[in-house]
């Protein structure tokens, strides 16, 4: 929370205290309280403006008096003829973690395909990409390598990791300097049945999880 701003009031030569309306603020997060009925209807004269105490404050500032919609919310806290208005300011918005799940690779290939290069671009864009304050910085980028399960365990052992470390080569030639970790994870983390075509070319692929620490 941010404080706008602190100020006084002084009733020395005011007759009254209760004057009409129809918009009156001063621009720094409240205004003069309404005047209301005992059914909380606020009174209004014969042109329809609304009444108000200038002794008293609100930061709820009605359409029917003038007021267009805000977005930000305030907090007005009234200590004898001593205001003291506190905006509360909603959070910057945080870009979401990316995990980027759809690198796919051909039978026994470490080659990454034009459209897969797009993706990395936009990894390499989110990665390089500053963040609000309050909101998290990247620090590491794992990129795990995946097999189906044609073949000895071993070789795809080996297939995986040469796959992942294909990603790191190509991220770091367009330009990420981040911390990169390449990882294989074999035949061992299937995310298909690889008793059919389909499911071993999404089983062949590349894992990229962005992570994050506090600033």
């Amino acid at each position: 929370m941010t404080i706008k701003k602190l100020f006084t009031m002084s009733a020395i030569g005011l007759a009254m205290g209760i004057v009409s309306a129809s918009a009156t603020a001063d621009g720094d997060g409240f205004v003069e309280e309404y005047v209301t009925n005992p059914f909380g209807e606020v009174w209004k004269n014969s042109y329809g403006e609304c009444w108000r105490d200038r002794f008293a404050a609100t930061d709820e500032k009605l359409e029917e008096c003038g007021y267009e919609k805000e977005m930000g919310a305030a907090e007005v806290v009234v200590t004898n003829d001593m205001r003291e208005v506190i905006v509360t300011e909603d959070p910057p918005a945080c870009p979401e973690l990316v995990v980027l799940k759809n690198l796919h690779f051909d039978f026994d290939s470490t080659a990454i395909n034009e459209e897969d290069k797009e993706k990395l671009v936009s990894a390499r864009d989110f990665i390089r990409a500053e963040v609000p304050q309050g909101c998290h910085k990247t620090e590491t980028v794992l990129v795990i390598g995946h097999t189906d399960s044609t073949g000895p365990e071993t070789y795809n052992n080996g297939l995986s990791l040469r796959r992942a470390n294909a990603v790191v080569d190509y991220l770091r030639s367009i330009g990420v300097e981040a911390n990169l970790v390449a990882e294989g994870k074999g035949e061992s983390e299937p995310v298909a049945d690889n008793s059919s075509r389909e499911g071993r070319a999404e089983n062949r692929r590349v894992v990229i999880d962005i992570n994050t620490s506090d600033n």
